[in-house]
């Protein structure tokens, strides 16, 4: 029974198994419509086969819909074409197959967010075809009826139903279609897209299905996208540009289309015959199919994304003038190709191409060409690379191409090649082969040109006898990354040495060996090259200038090392992840070998740039210069591998900024007239910066002006006239300018700003004020370029106004941050705009300034922009600006890279890169940056809602850490860092850089959520002041973290540190650092004007004075309160001069040690009382201390403080601009000590006061003391020396007596001190022995001793120089001596070679071997372990610049004063330039007793032993103490 029972649970449980299996597949099957996840069988081409279409109707339509997955079928294989469909597999067809993805925001209440069709309903209400029950459902499960789903595509197309209504009427059943679906019926029947059954009934009731769905909505696409011309005729506006959101067909001769973008595919049917059709002036997203024949088809000026020729019968004539773009041409039957001028990209003559001619014009280029058939080339243009298969091996070209590869090429190798560099591994030894019968013929092999062979050089650097400095950098390159790749150093020689014997010479730049083999760089174009291989050597050689690879100047061309650059990217397959050795990826191999090269590879950008926002890299307290420059350079050096070197210059900038200054009072017609009827700067944020004012660029005198200008200034490497405006939007409303207008196209303008911009944009003004610069400048010179920016109100392009080549515009596009598709699509639209118009385009964005270091991913979007700008006559880039951060946004920074070195490379090609890189962590780091990519979707969604005026963001790129808060969450970074954990596992144990690179990751996400966390505290602060310690703690954490990883190159924590500062006053906190904080004072203070000045007298800061006071916050300045603002109500004018400040706060008496208040910054000068008495001042003055008025300063309370209640009052005097106490005050506690001196200028021995004991009597005889014993008992003659204060001494000095002594009175001596130092005890011996020296009078005889630091010392004298000392015995119970003095241990001493001199009031430390040594180094000694947090240096008097620009401190870990490991600071020393200024070095606090600071800049520059330049001088050094 036990087992039948068992049987029965087995049976019953496998039954609801399999009922749960069949409502899971039912639920999926229902799903499948909306998400496509059913399998199919598939046949070769990938295409899925139903086992249920074949032969039915709608088979065709069914199978084309599959292929474009739009539909699938079932898990069964089948598509049950003839099953009806629900409403709500209805809409999911309609948005596959239209492709909408935008959602609304919907509540039906049969419909729930758990639900499969949820966000079908909301695709379909927000495109408008679907709307629901007035009950408020939407019965998305309902079968759906075919009069129903006739409104619904009639509602889609947008049909009208009232003209068609009547058509309903032919069906033999119309009596059964409802009224509310009769016009819907009868517009779709009219159009066909719905037919009737074949007995002429319509079946308005029945339910649709599956097949006819897919019918219908076929023929709905094609209705709703395309547009067909079959009537000669010319087509789109004579001027601007018209958008066809649809396919088109052409179908007869005759036709023009013209200023046209067509964003979906043009098909030139067969319908044209032997006649011609005219493109001009038009651009194609879509594929361009010419399906005609015969007949001639012209495009001028016009982009095509990808032209397939398919014609069936005859030759038909393709051609391609003005500055037409070709990405993609590919030729599939017989065709003549005439390429006048312009650009193909990708051209492919395929191999059923019978017959094909291409003539390419001398002024166009074909980019690739790929040959997959014998044809006819011809013409003197430019084929940069040909891929000629071997059919094809017998082609003729007029003009060779510059480079070929392919079987049918001759100029590609078998192996390795001009692409990759061949790795040949090291084997045995094999037996001689048996004899063999002699081959045929064979290919001639490819030669190799062997660089390293199995570890060992074959090749040598070879360099101009006077290499300039690019042949130089460019050597250096390369030796360097095949050493990296092969552990062998390539030798670099000048030409002109002896080459050695059977080395392979590999020529870099103009050599004389480069010019013999027929390649002068000198005539190329900035920043080409050529790389020629033969028997002779290895060439590669290019355009390049003289200057320097310093910051900031680089040579304007560098051709050489592009050439480098491209056979180390392409041979040796290295990348450049991001700066610094770990960011670079070189395969190691034991050879290299190149192929035969024979290139000339012109410039694709004409310049690239990426500037690197030097303007925010200021030092970060606590991470030395060294660090910050050697990031610098890192990045520099990063750039330049990727091709970041000037071409032609486009750095111009803003032209008019000086003109106010200039102008403004001889010629004012040159500036904007605003509506007011004034001129004067009236920028919309900045109304009165005269560099922002806007110009009368429709004044001659002005055009004439900026031509002068040009004339005077022009040089070789900046020729163009420069007509960028001022970086403001253009707001002039002069007659001249105003006439230049064309009003059509709106402009949004800005809330509140009406009185400002104009409401149109302004473009065609601009436009127009270049031409005339142009024209006015051709009379000088023929070959002048006009340079202008598309920016502000006139970045839109102009409505009525034609450029030209000759007019270089940098388009700047209007967005720095969200990348949302509308801003991508306005990008688009802008760029178009300009590049119709005929203008020389370059790309000029600021976004990259934006996400501060937060892991914002934009790359494949830039990348795919960039390419679409690149294909549609990008000439250069300038990118504002570079904010460095690897750790975070490392794709995105990546991605840009490439692109400027390589336009036009797979955007998923260069992220693999990427990726790759990351080893065995590839899929994990995929993950964690797609995580962040959704993140960014979703922080450009909530970035759209932001009030930023609310948020206090000026500026969205430096101000972007203010919102942070709001766009990301911590669970963003918690789940990101635990992608990067698993990563973590995947790279254990392999590669060490994998490791490295994944912990490269993890510095910059946890610099970023620190970051993070002190944004989302400083605003909770802000809102409960209580909590600001809170945030002082998040300040010190993040900042602490960021010394930690300064040297990675993860983050620019400098960049960080300079945008958050602006909100955040970093300095006021980081005193906090060594603080403890006891209580802020309150936030609203009594206060009081002093317009007569008479606080002072009536002693307001008296406890007892009988004042009245008012009240006033101290979170801003006094203009900005409400007293204020009524003073200026009543006076006329904000006020200036003195005022006063109150309020009180309360001490323990246990806390009276070592406080202080500490103000955030009062502006300007400030005095302080505390209970009534004088405690301190802060003074402003504009040149010996100009930042007083926003520095934080402190007031000591230790002479002034009491138990209780303590009053506070501060005289605020601020004569012009704002004034008044406007950050918070602290009470704190220090935690350090005031400065202790360490002055080593003041040497001179330390004089002792002697006493002696009752056993001692003490005479003077003539100058000299006579010490007698009268205590037999005692050890010797006893004396008590005393120096008034403990002292570290190293010696005791005694000075013979009088003129006529021929010996020292003293020869043997004891030292004792106490370990108490009271004076009383001495219980330790520092000395016991004979006192050296010699006979003569009054000659000072030292006793050196072990250093110690006390006040009190006992000597006891045990022989004189007749013997031991005792009573018993004439002349042995005393001696005779001059004076007793300490040696006191200098706290600071020079390291040898350095020596001191002692000048009035300063020390001066002198290296003569400065030159060799390039410091200046000095040990300091404390006496004692001290727990040290700063050191300061004290300026020189009457000084005007600080000797001592930087410094390294070090101590050492055994702390012995001889050996010092362990380096504490290293960097600049920061403060203002006065006389005995105290500046801080603020070491990482180190508890020891001895320190040495190697000196290694004075205000000269470099300590290097040149004059003024090998020594320093300050008056003293100083340290403060960590207290507990």
């Amino acid at each position: 029974m036990r087992i039948a029972r068992l049987f029965v649970k087995c049976v019953a449980s496998i039954l609801i198994m399999c009922m749960l299996i069949s409502n899971f597949v039912m639920g999926t099957q229902l799903g499948n419509i909306a998400y496509g996840s059913a399998v199919a069988a598939s046949n070769d081409t990938g295409v899925p086969l139903f086992s249920d279409t074949k032969g039915h109707w709608a088979e065709k339509q069914i199978a084309d819909w599959a292929a474009k997955k739009w539909v699938q079928g079932y898990l069964d294989g089948k598509f049950e074409p003839d099953a009806t469909v629900s409403r709500g597999e209805f809409m999911a067809f309609i948005n596959r197959s239209f492709g909408f993805q935008e959602r609304a925001s919907i509540d039906f209440s049969d419909v729930t967010a758990s639900d499969w069709v949820y966000d079908e309903v909301a695709k379909a209400v927000q495109a408008g075809y679907i709307n629901g029950y007035e009950d408020g459902t939407v019965r998305a499960n309902r079968p759906i009826s075919r009069q129903e789903a006739a409104v619904i595509v009639g509602r889609l197309l947008k049909l009208d139903e009232t003209a068609n209504r009547e058509a309903a009427d032919d069906f033999k059943d119309a009596a059964q279609i409802e009224q509310w679906s009769q016009g819907a019926v009868g517009a779709v029947a009219e159009k066909g897209l719905m037919a009737g059954y074949g007995d002429q009934s319509f079946k308005p009731n029945g339910f649709i299905t599956r097949a006819e769905v897919v019918v219908t909505l076929d023929r709905a696409i094609a209705v709703r996208y395309t547009v067909t011309y079959d009537q000669a005729g010319t087509y789109g506006p004579s001027a601007g540009s018209e958008i066809v959101s649809q396919d088109v067909v052409v179908n007869v001769p005759g036709v023009t289309l013209r200023n046209m973008k067509i964003t979906g595919n043009l098909i030139l049917a067969e319908g044209i015959g032997e006649g011609d059709v005219f493109l001009d002036n038009v651009q194609v997203e879509g594929v361009t199919t010419l399906k005609s024949g015969s007949g001639n088809s012209h495009f001028n000026n016009s982009t095509l994304t990808n032209f397939i020729i398919e014609g069936k019968d005859g030759n038909a004539k393709i051609v391609v003038k003005g500055k037409s773009t070709i990405a993609k041409l590919n030729i599939l039957s017989t065709a003549t190709v005439e390429l006048q001028q312009g650009t193909v990209e990708e051209l492919t003559i395929s191999k059923q191409a019978t017959g094909v001619s291409l003539d390419i014009g001398s002024e166009a280029t074909v980019a690739v060409l790929n040959l997959e058939r014998l044809s006819k080339i011809v013409g003197k243009g430019t084929i940069k690379l040909a891929v000629i298969s071997e059919e094809a091996r017998e082609t003729i070209f007029e003009k060779q191409p510059e480079r070929k590869e392919g079987p049918g090429s001759i100029a590609k190798p078998t192996s390795g090649g001009g692409n990759n560099h061949v790795v040949t591994p090291t084997t045995e030894p094999t037996q001689t082969p048996e004899p063999t019968q002699t081959p045929g013929p064979t290919p001639t092999p490819q030669n190799q040109y062997e660089i390293v062979k199995d570890g060992a050089a074959k090749a040598v650097i070879v360099i101009p006898s006077q290499p300039n400095t690019v042949e130089n950098y460019a050597a250096g390159e390369l030796q360097y990354h095949i050493k990296e790749a092969t552990d062998v150093t390539l030798q670099i020689i000048k030409e002109s040495e002896t080459l050695p014997e059977g080395a392979l010479p590999i020529y870099l730049g103009r050599t004389e060996s480069a010019l013999a083999a027929g390649i002068d760089a000198s005539a190329y174009e900035p920043r080409s090259y050529a790389i020629r291989t033969t028997s002779q050597g290895i060439y590669i050689s290019g355009r390049d200038e003289s200057g320097s690879f310093s910051y900031e100047e680089e040579p304007q061309g560098a051709g050489t090392l592009l050439g480098v650059y491209e056979i180390l990217r392409n041979d040796l397959e290295v990348k450049w992840l991001w700066p610094g050795k770990l960011g670079e990826v070189i395969p190691h191999t034991a050879s290299i070998s190149l192929g035969e090269y024979d290139v000339k590879n012109v410039a694709q950008l004409k310049h690239v740039r990426w500037r690197d926002a030097p303007f925010a890299m200021g030092d970060v307290s606590g991470v030395s210069s060294e660090v910050k420059m050697k990031f610098v350079e890192d990045q520099l050096t990063w750039l330049r591998r990727h091709g970041f070197t000037q071409g032609i210059s486009l750095e111009y900038g803003h032209a008019f900024e000086d003109y106010w200054d200039r102008f403004k009072d001889s010629n004012p017609e040159y500036f904007n007239l605003l509506q007011d009827g004034t001129r004067r700067p009236g920028h919309p944020f900045y109304p009165g910066a005269g560099s922002l004012i806007s110009m009368n660029v429709g004044n001659e005198g002005f055009q004439n002006q900026v031509i002068q200008e040009w004339l005077n200034n022009r040089t070789v490497k900046r020729p163009y006239v420069n007509g960028a405006e001022n970086d403001t939007p253009g707001m002039d409303r002069s007659p001249e300018s105003l006439a230049l207008d064309n009003t059509t196209n709106p402009y949004p303008i800005p809330v509140g700003k009406e009185d400002v911009y104009l409401p149109y944009y302004v473009s065609d003004r601009y436009a127009k004020f270049w031409l005339a610069l142009l024209e006015k400048a051709k009379v000088h010179n023929p070959d002048v370029k006009v340079i202008g920016y598309a920016y502000e109100n006139y970045s839109a392009p102009p409505v009525d106004t034609q450029l030209n080549e000759d007019i270089v515009i940098a388009i700047v596009p209007e967005y720095i941050f969200p990348w949302s598709e509308q801003n991508r699509q306005t990008f688009r639209e802008q760029w178009n705009g300009w590049y119709n118009k005929g203008a020389s385009l370059f790309l000029r964005p600021n976004y990259t300034l934006s996400g501060h270091n937060m892991p914002i991913q934009y790359a494949k979007a830039f990348g795919e922009d960039f390419n679409y700008a690149y294909d549609r006559g990008m000439m250069a880039t300038d990118f504002d600006s570079l904010t460095g951060m690897y750790g975070t946004q490392g794709p995105t920074l990546y991605m840009i890279a490439r692109l400027n070195e390589e336009p036009g490379t797979d955007v998923d090609t260069i992220l693999k890169e990427y990726y790759e890189a990351f080893g065995p962590a590839k899929p994990k780091i995929e993950e964690y940056f797609s995580k962040w990519n959704e993140v960014t979707v979703r922080a450009e969604a909530t970035f759209k809602t932001l009030d930023l005026s609310k948020e206090h963001v000026d500026s969205i790129y430096a101000d972007f850490n203010q919102i942070i808060d709001s766009l990301f969450t911590l669970s963003d970074f918690i789940e990101a860092q635990s992608v990067l954990d698993d990563a973590k596992i995947l790279v254990s144990g392999s590669d060490s850089k994998y490791v490295q690179r994944v912990e490269f990751l993890e510095k910059g996400l946890t610099d970023a959520k620190l970051t993070w966390e002190l944004v989302t505290k400083f605003k909770e602060s802000k809102l409960d002041p209580s909590k600001e310690t809170e945030m002082v703690h998040a300040l010190q954490e993040l900042d602490n973290y960021r010394k930690s990883i300064a040297s990675s190159g993860a983050s620019n924590i400098w960049y960080s540190n300079w945008a958050e500062n602006r909100t955040i006053n970093r300095k006021l906190y980081q005193q906090l650092d060594d603080k403890e904080l006891i209580e802020v004072l309150p936030k609203t203070w009594s206060f009081k004007w002093d317009p007569l000045e008479v606080g002072d007298a009536e002693e307001w800061y008296s406890e007892s004075a009988n004042t009245a006071w008012d009240s006033i916050a101290i979170d801003n300045v006094w203009q900005k309160q409400p007293i204020g603002l009524q003073w200026k109500n009543d006076h006329g004018t904000d006020y200036t001069g003195v005022a006063w400040y109150k309020t009180t706060f309360e001490a323990g008496a246990e806390t009276l040690g070592n406080l202080a208040l500490l103000f955030g910054a009062v502006d300007k000068s400030s005095k302080v009382w505390i209970n009534g008495q004088a405690a301190g001042e802060n003074i402003y003055d504009p040149v010996t201390s100009p930042n007083a008025w926003e520095d934080p300063f402190q007031i000591a309370l230790a002479d002034h403080i009491r138990p209780g209640t303590n009053t506070v009052v501060v005289k605020v005097e601020s004569r012009f601009g704002v004034g008044g106490i406007y950050k918070p005050v602290w009470f704190v506690r220090n935690k350090v000590s005031a400065p202790i001196s360490l002055a080593d200028w003041v040497l001179a021995p330390g004089l002792a006061q002697v006493t002696t004991p009752s056993s001692v009597e003490e005479n003077i005889y003539d100058g000299f003391n006579a010490y007698i014993l009268h205590d037999s008992e005692a050890e010797g003659i006893e004396l008590m020396l005393d120096q008034g204060a403990p002292f570290e001494v190293q010696a005791l000095q005694v000075v013979n007596r009088g003129d006529t002594a021929t010996n020292l009175n003293i020869a043997g001596m004891k030292i004792m001190v106490g370990s108490s130092d009271d004076g009383i005890q001495f219980d330790q011996e520092i000395f016991n022995g004979a006192v050296p020296g010699g006979i003569d009078a009054g000659i000072m005889r030292q006793v050196i001793v072990d250093k110690v630091k006390k006040r009190y010392f006992k000597v006891i004298v045990t022989s004189n120089f007749l013997g031991p000392i005792t009573m018993e015995i004439a002349d042995r119970d005393r001696i005779h001596t001059g004076a007793f003095s300490f040696v006191r241990t200098p706290p600071v001493s020079p390291v040898q070679p350095t020596f001191k001199a002692i000048h009035d009031g300063f020390v001066m430390y002198t290296n003569p071997d400065a030159g060799a040594l390039g410091s200046i180094e000095l040990a300091i000694d404390l006496g004692q372990v001290e727990k040290v947090a700063a050191l300061q240096i004290k300026n020189r008097p009457m000084a005007t610049s600080l000797s001592v620009a930087a410094v390294s401190v070090w101590v050492g870990s055994q702390d012995d004063g001889v050996h010092f490991d362990q380096e504490v600071y290293n960097g600049g020393i920061p403060g203002t330039i006065r006389a005995n200024e105290v500046r801080p070095i603020e070491i990482t606090p180190s508890t020891k007793r001895y320190f040495k600071i190697k000196i290694t800049h004075n205000f000269f520059g470099p300590i290097n032993g040149n004059a003024n330049q090998d020594t320093v001088q300050f008056t003293e050094l100083r340290y403060t103490k960590q207290l507990d």
